[in-house]
């Protein structure tokens, strides 16, 4: 990366707990070039929910919030011996391993997640933890497919606005660069963006190109799609999008 003579301003709408850890790798990758502000645009909310009586031989994550709700459940015993955690990425995974579970990363997104279990040949019963809001039926494709999947839902994501200070810096002359990682929260990020009287100039990272495709509210916003649905690929896009500022 070339030596910038500002300071980056990255916004960060991720939940809490994502929010932190993609916080720090910025931190790591653009040290003391960078200044983060936390403006979390979904607030996960577990619901009091239970698992069917029958025994599964796998649980799917497709999410973080899957794991957390699964732990709040204590549902392990619904599980049969040597049942599989299929999870979404290897952070994911690594929560479901926190558990004690035996879990397998597909380092994707859901069509991934999806791809990994039928080409293992995962076996049903399986049991998919999901928010309310989800795109796609992971369960539906699966059972079309020879494998028994049943979901519950087990979160919701409440909207939130943005804090006072990521809509100073909205408001401001300075760009601001704004990662986003689901479609519901370009949703939310656009109509925030669009509250704001003289917005500031935004360039996007998208996780994928169904993000992308809720961005068109920023107007001529630059925005680059992530090579890979993961965090490293998002610092990675970042890191380029600044490189592209500070060339001649």
């Amino acid at each position: 990366m070339t030596e910038q003579s500002k300071i980056s301003l990255f916004l960060v709408t991720r939940p809490a707990l994502q929010a932190e850890r993609f916080g720090q790798a910025l931190t790591a990758r653009f040290g003391p070039l960078v200044e983060v502000i936390y403006s979390p645009l979904l607030t996960p909310r577990l619901l009091d929910r239970k698992l069917p009586k029958q025994m599964f031989e796998g649980v799917i994550f497709s999410s973080q919030t899957g794991v957390q709700a699964f732990a709040q459940m204590g549902a392990r015993d619904k599980l049969a011996k040597g049942a599989i955690a299929w999870c979404v990425g290897d952070q994911t995974a690594q929560e479901a391993e926190k558990l004690g579970l035996k879990a397998i990363s597909a380092a994707g997104d859901g069509q991934d997640l999806v791809d990994l279990i039928l080409r293992n040949r995962g076996r049903g019963p399986l049991i998919h933890l999901r928010g309310a809001d989800q795109r796609g039926n992971l369960a539906q494709m699966l059972t079309n497919c020879g494998t028994k999947t049943t979901a519950l839902v087990v979160y919701s994501q409440d909207p939130q606005p943005l804090t006072h200070e990521a809509c100073i810096a909205l408001s401001g002359t300075e760009t601001v660069y704004l990662p986003l990682f689901s479609p519901r929260s370009a949703q939310i990020a656009v109509q925030e963006y669009q509250k704001l009287k003289d917005p500031a100039p935004v360039v996007i990272a998208a996780l994928s190109s169904s993000v992308a495709l809720e961005c068109g509210g920023f107007g001529g916003a630059r925005l680059h799609i992530a090579a890979r649905p993961d965090l490293a690929a998002m610092v990675d896009v970042l890191a380029d999008l600044v490189t592209q500022k500070d060339r001649p």
